[in-house]
């Protein structure tokens, strides 16, 4: 019996890009599109499990929604088996209970008959303009069974790369090819220790500078409580001494004047 058409509307529909150079994490995108009143599970599957990270590899997507899904190319120098990478995206309508812990089971009981399902073949062109495309003769096997075929499309995840990628966190990887994203992130950090160890300097500067302005202002107020008679005060009070000694002299004459006539 023949497979239900695909329901869902995938964008690129046939191919997938990915553009190099290739020593580092390459991601492309693919956007599948519910134009139902239904919900739609899905699933995406490759040939080269080991060498693709996919984010999300599964889901739900609500009627007249849309699921963006990351496809992420590990850095590799191995070029010789690229013609067997494909990816399958299955997708099956969902009653309404259905949840996304119960969607793989509700797809593995669903069978062959009920299930969509939609191929892309993928294209690499590297930073030469050299493209390589997936082979369509190539006896890749592309199936839903599980008889051990080592060909069969994989759901299983392979180990992220140091790499991050839009809409992943990846954590290690065979690689040791660092990536762009971790210089500029130490980079960054670089900078922002020395502007913490200037901004340490500029306030050790500043607060000395308001010590020293501090004492200043005590100085000069101490100076204010207590100041120094001026010199012109000091002339005033010698001369009115000198006055009352005129005035004593004065009348000490008189006096002697005034006896010695009488």
């Amino acid at each position: 019996m023949s497979r239900p058409q695909q329901i869902l509307d995938l964008d690129p529909s046939d191919e997938l890009v990915f553009k190099g150079p290739f020593s580092s994490v390459v991601t492309t995108s693919l956007t599948l599109k519910n134009p139902t009143n239904e919900k739609i599970g899905f699933k995406v599957k490759t040939t080269a499990p080991k060498q693709y990270c996919v984010r999300p590899n599964s889901g739900i997507i609500p009627p007249h929604g849309e699921q963006i899904v990351s496809v992420m190319l590990q850095p590799t120098d191995e070029v010789s088996d690229r013609s067997k990478h494909k990816f399958m995206v299955q997708s099956l309508g969902l009653e309404e209970d259905v949840s996304v812990d119960d969607l793989d089971a509700t797809m593995r009981a669903a069978g062959k008959t009920k299930l969509m399902d939609s191929k892309l073949k993928c294209v690499f062109a590297d930073g030469d303009q050299t493209v390589y495309h997936s082979s369509d003769d190539a006896s890749i096997g592309i199936t839903n069974s599980s008889d051990g075929d080592s060909n069969i499309l994989s759901t299983e995840e392979p180990a992220p790369s140091l790499q991050p990628t839009a809409g992943s966190t990846p954590s290690h990887s065979n690689t040791s090819q660092p990536s762009i994203e971790s210089e500029k992130a130490e980079s960054e950090v670089r900078m922002l220790r020395e502007r913490t160890k200037t901004l340490a300097e500029e306030n050790k500067f500043l607060k000395t500078e308001t010590d020293r302005l501090k004492q200043q202002f005590l100085t000069r107020t101490t100076s204010v409580k207590s100041p120094i008679r001026p010199a012109s005060q000091q002339n005033q009070s010698s001369l009115n001494l000198v006055a009352v000694l005129l005035i004593l002299v004065a009348l000490v004459l008189g006096y002697f004047v005034g006896t010695y006539v009488s």
